[in-house]
This record gives C-alpha cells, sequence and structure tokens, in this order.
C-alpha cells in the first residue's frame, strides 16, 4: 500500500477555472479506480474545506489534512527557506502529487510528481500583469521541474515547451490528455435552452466563446471580426462572451465592445455557473475560441460534445486537440476569423459535418482515462 499526498490548493478558488476542473476529476477518478492505497489531501486555507468538498471525496482511504497559515507567510517560508515541506506536512508519504505549479517545497527521500498545464508566462509573459510574472518567478518553476521525478504534460504541445524551453528530458514527461465531463453529451430540452435565453437576455442566434478575460483570449479580435461579418455580410447574430475576469486591466476589451458599431449586439455574461455552460453551449449557432496559447484547451470539446461546431486557433495545443473536427485560423488574422465564421455559418452541410466529427473526436478525452493513466503512472514512480 502506498501513502499519496495531493495537493488540493486548487480547489480553493471561488470561481472554478480549467486547473481546479481537472483536480476535482482526476481526485474523483482515483477514489473510484483506488481502494487500496492511502490519499492524504494537503489543503491550507483560513477557511475550512466546503462541505460539498468534503462530500466529494468521502472515502475510507482518503483523510484530509487541513492547514490554516496565511498564504502569503506559507509561499513566502518556502520561497525564503524551502520549509515546509510538503510531504512531511502530511506525514512523510512515498508519493507527492501536485496537480498544477504552485508554492512547492518538498523532500528529496519522497517521489515527486507535478502536473503541467501550459508554459504560457514563458511563451507570452506580455499576457501577464507584472504580478503575474513575478508571481511565476518566485515560484522557481524550472527548479521544481527539475526536482520532480515525473511530469504529466497534458498535451504533446506542452511536452514540447518544457523540452525547449527547460531542456527537460524527454523520458521524465508523459502526456495524459485530460477529459470533458459526461454531462456535455446530455442533449437538453428545448425549453431549458429557451429558459436560459431569457434569463441572459440573448434574444438573437448567438455566436459564443466561453473563457477567462485576459490578454491570451484574443477577445478582440472576436470582436473586430464580428464587426468585419455585420458591415461586410450584414449578418443578424448576437455575439455572446462568457467568462471570469482574469486581468486587471480588461478596459480596452470593454472599451472596444463599447465604441463598435454593433454595440448593442456584443454581450459580456462575465462568470457563468457550471450548470449554466451546457445550455449556452447547446443553445450556440457555432463556437468560437481565438485564444493565441492553450496548453490544453477545454471550452472546444466542450462545445463538440454539446453538439456545437467549433472554430478555433491553429496555435499551441489547440490542432492537437481537436484534430480535424474544427475550422482552424489564424489568431492574428482577423479577416480569416470573420470569413470562416461566415462559411459556417452559411454552408449547412459543413455544419453538419462539424458536429459530427465533433461528437466523435471528444469521445477520445475522458477523465476515466486520465485518472487511470495517471494512478499507473503514480506505480511506475515509485517502483
Amino acid at each position: 500500500m502506498m501513502r499519496i499526498g495531493i495537493d488540493i490548493r486548487s480547489l480553493i478558488e471561488k470561481t472554478p477555472s480549467g486547473v481546479s476542473e481537472y483536480t476535482t476529476q482526476i481526485l474523483k477518478g482515483l477514489m473510484r479506480l483506488d481502494k487500496k492505497n492511502q490519499y492524504l489531501l494537503f489543503y491550507n486555507s483560513w477557511h475550512s474545506p466546503s462541505s460539498k468538498l468534503l462530500d466529494l471525496l468521502k472515502c475510507s482511504n482518503v483523510s484530509f489534512k487541513i492547514f490554516h497559515w496565511p498564504n502569503k507567510l506559507f509561499n513566502s517560508c518556502i520561497t525564503l527557506f524551502d520549509f515546509p515541506k510538503l510531504d512531511e506536512l502530511l506525514g512523510n508519504v512515498d508519493l507527492l502529487f501536485i496537480p498544477n505549479l504552485n508554492f512547492i517545497a518538498w523532500s528529496k527521500k519522497c517521489k515527486k510528481m507535478i502536473t503541467v498545464h501550459d508554459l504560457s508566462f514563458e511563451r507570452y509573459p506580455s499576457f501577464y500583469s507584472s504580478k503575474g510574472r513575478y508571481w511565476h518567478k518566485i515560484t522557481k518553476p524550472k527548479k521544481i521541474f527539475y526536482e520532480a521525478d515525473k511530469i504529466i504534460a497534458v498535451s504533446e504541445n506542452t511536452k514540447n515547451d518544457l523540452i525547449d524551453l527547460y531542456g527537460i528530458d524527454t523520458n521524465k514527461i508523459k502526456v495524459i490528455y485530460s477529459g470533458i465531463n459526461s454531462d456535455f453529451f446530455k442533449v437538453l430540452d428545448q425549453n431549458v435552452l429557451r429558459v436560459i435565453k431569457e434569463k441572459y437576455k440573448i434574444i438573437k442566434p448567438y455566436i459564443f466563446t466561453l473563457s477567462n478575460l485576459e490578454p491570451r483570449k484574443n477577445i478582440e479580435s472576436l470582436i473586430l471580426a464580428s464587426e468585419y461579418l455585420k458591415r461586410k455580410y450584414k449578418i443578424d447574430y448576437q455575439f455572446i462572451i462568457a467568462g471570469g475576469e482574469a486581468w486587471t486591466q480588461n478596459k480596452k476589451i470593454y472599451d472596444l465592445a463599447k465604441k463598435s458599431y454593433i454595440s448593442n449586439e456584443i454581450k459580456f455574461l462575465g462568470y457563468i455557473p457550471a450548470e449554466d455552460k451546457m445550455a449556452l453551449y447547446q443553445a450556440a449557432s457555432i463556437f468560437i475560441y481565438p485564444s493565441f496559447y492553450e496548453g490544453f484547451g477545454f471550452p472546444p470539446l466542450e462545445a463538440m460534445a454539446s453538439g456545437v461546431p467549433v472554430i478555433c486557433s491553429d496555435s499551441s495545443s489547440l490542432p492537437e486537440i481537436v484534430s480535424n473536427t474544427a475550422l482552424l485560423f489564424d489568431p492574428y488574422d482577423i479577416n480569416q476569423l470573420a470569413e470562416t465564421i461566415h462559411q459556417v455559418l452559411t454552408d449547412d452541410n459543413l455544419k453538419r459535418n462539424l458536429i459530427e466529427k465533433g461528437k466523435e473526436q471528444v469521445k477520445s478525452f475522458s477523465w476515466e482515462k486520465t485518472a487511470r493513466e495517471t494512478l499507473e503512472l503514480f506505480k511506475e514512480v515509485t517502483q
């Protein structure tokens, strides 16, 4: 029997992100698959874990190790003194698994694994605030990746970035794709779709995008492409932009939309709860993902599972993830984006083909498979 420590600090987030979704689904999958090994979950927050989280992971072989240190003090100690060691706080575990980059100190005696979701902070530092760049600097990612016994990369693109940017040994990296929540495959009743449109005051057919509002997501290009479509083709669609504010300087995006001559047709929904995502996907005419860089990219696959044709940029991991089941465009070419959208809107055969191929493509990504491959890697590392 192994004692496996897992860092679950990402589950403290008030607005769940792709990283917290990954951590949650990995934990749920491991709990279903593995009744033998002991799991010790590291949690540090001034507040106690929510009852929802405790219920989610209520298993006989799972225990929480809850600490209430102020995060700034805890992170400063790790940065300055390489202390406290997470594995020792958990009681000398055989393996410590870190599902995402964070402030980490660990001892040499335990085996160590970390999942790397992307290296956007290295590829595109200008897409981060000065605070964000400083955070990534003081977490010392290169040191952490070198000390880890194994690294999970969520895509071949992320693996290649680890090799190109840090010189990590290719044999140390295992690509394990993330999964997609099976709920997205459920077909919702038309009344549910009508209610969701009423809730968000969507009054026309709409083109949809979902991502955090930050420079890397390239929302400005979508706004400009929407203007192009209206000017050239007189299309009668709303442009619905959903996602929380992950950047403190989003005024430029809002100003661009406000000054646009189609400002009445551009609608920002802000952060949307998980229960609304499915309906917003399914009611959309097209899903657009214009991101400059993604380590994996959940939304295009979620849209495919929801039966929506997908258009996404041809950058980073996205061609690898969507394969030939989405139309790709250069994220720096606004006209190409607009023409690609128009092509799907006006070609019903193309639209049906994208929907059918998308539904098949997304079947390759399951959280059960992700958890099983992760558990196999646990065993390999500790042998």
